[in-house]
């Protein structure tokens, strides 16, 4: 059971980018290998799943959490910027009114 404050999202889809790809592969020194392997696993990676952007179905909701409703798939991605809007971007950010992440 998720706590009062969490979700559980059954993961159906995830990004990987080249920085994920980068540290797999452990590009770089001998001292930079050493440290991702010591972050992220020495024999085999810790984590088996590459990337970090996910999306899915809202699997269990905790109490607390009111902008998610069970068995929805709920976009995270307030806003949409370009890169020429950027400081427009992080003006709403400093508003505090920004729900989720900003893409």
């Amino acid at each position: 059971m998720t706590k009062v404050t969490e979700l559980l999202i059954r993961i159906s889809a995830t990004a990987v980018n080249s920085g994920d790809v980068a540290v797999r592969t452990l590009k770089g020194n001998l001292f930079q290998k050493t440290i991702m392997k010591l972050i992220f696993g020495w024999g085999k990676p810790r984590n088996p799943i590459l990337g970090t952007v996910y999306a899915g179905i809202v699997e269990q909701i905790g109490s607390d959490v009111k902008n998610f409703k069970k068995d929805n798939y709920n976009s995270c991605i307030d806003r949409i910027y370009t890169l020429n809007e950027i400081v427009e971007a992080h003006r709403y950010v400093d508003t505090g009114k920004k729900k989720g992440m900003l893409s």
